[in-house]
């Protein structure tokens, strides 16, 4: 979890700027770091949730088959709730509502097929399969593809209309 959300970031982050390692761990950075492993690792169990009777047989204890179909749901559902609530306190600390918003509004249809996935997983095991889990990662990758696209043509047009506005002279304000 650690690895695979937060140490990327760290590698990404880290190596894409010139600044000192002491420069670079300061609360943003951290604290960005740990939305990434909550990310991760509110998704990892899900990918595992399929393997319950093979993990079974070759006697691998992975938290998914510990926690049952419905424990690794709740489990997910609880992690993903929190690190909204993180990536909401970033936004405020950071940048500003909107955004966060609108990566919410684009979650909107992952929330509405991690429900139903879960409901129909529950009432039948058979449900928990590799396909419907493609499928959360299909239309996560999708909504968060054109919502980070959106974020990133509007702070680009909101860079320009600034840099046309101080090449004519006038103010940011």
């Amino acid at each position: 979890m650690l690895f695979q959300g937060g140490y990327t970031y760290f590698l990404v982050s880290y190596f894409s700027t010139s600044t000192t390692l002491f420069e670079w761990l300061n609360f943003y950075n951290v604290f960005a770091m740990a939305i990434a492993s909550m990310f991760v690792g509110a998704y990892y169990p899900l990918s595992q949730i399929y393997q319950h009777i093979e993990d079974k047989k070759r006697g691998d204890k992975t938290i998914s088959s510990m926690l049952g179909i419905k424990g690794t749901f709740l489990l997910s559902m609880f992690l993903f709730a929190t690190v909204n609530v993180m990536l909401l306190i970033f936004y405020i600390l950071f940048f500003n509502y909107y955004f966060y918003f609108l990566f919410f509004i684009f979650l909107f249809p992952v929330t509405l097929y991690f429900m139903k996935w879960m409901r129909d997983s529950i009432h039948n095991a058979d449900n928990a399969s590799f396909e419907r889990s493609m499928k959360l990662n299909t239309i996560s990758a999708l909504c968060m593809s054109v919502c980070f696209l959106i974020v990133l043509f509007s702070t680009n047009m909101q860079l320009s209309i600034n840099n046309k506005n101080l090449v004519k002279g006038n103010s940011l304000q």
